[in-house]
């Protein structure tokens, strides 16, 4: 083989690698951005519907206990301190519905789930 002809195998080398080398990133990154959507959409579909729920149980139930902490928009909830902070400003928790009985139902807010869900004592009345 010639310089010439070790040279221009050379380029042909180099220029696959600078077209193989965007492939290789869409084809890593692509499927990680699709993932990272479908979880962002999947989280905003579930705190929508009960956000939805929430809604529906003040409008046809009865409010039971109110231990549910919450603040005002703007602020963020210090759950040990039991207070709401924005940029230096303090003020007190709001306390919402944290258990509801919509005709006979009962239905409670899992703290730890973050979710509304049946009263367990409903559940075996049923079974």
């Amino acid at each position: 083989m010639t310089k010439e002809n070790e040279k221009q195998n050379q380029k042909r080398v180099e220029k696959k690698i600078l077209i193989a080398i965007p492939i290789i990133i869409l084809l890593i990154f692509l499927p990680a951005l699709l993932i990272i959507h479908f979880i962002e959409n999947s989280t905003n579909k579930k705190i929508q519907e009960q956000e939805d729920y929430t809604d529906w149980l003040v409008d046809n139930c009865k409010c039971l206990a109110n231990e549910k902490m919450a603040c005002p928009e703007g602020f963020v909830l210090n759950e040990t301190a039991r207070l709401c902070r924005t940029e230096g400003k303090y003020t007190h928790v709001l306390l919402k519905c944290s258990k509801y009985d919509c005709g006979g139902e009962i239905v409670n807010w899992n703290f730890d789930e973050e979710e509304w869900e049946p009263e367990l004592n409903e559940i075996l009345k049923v079974n």
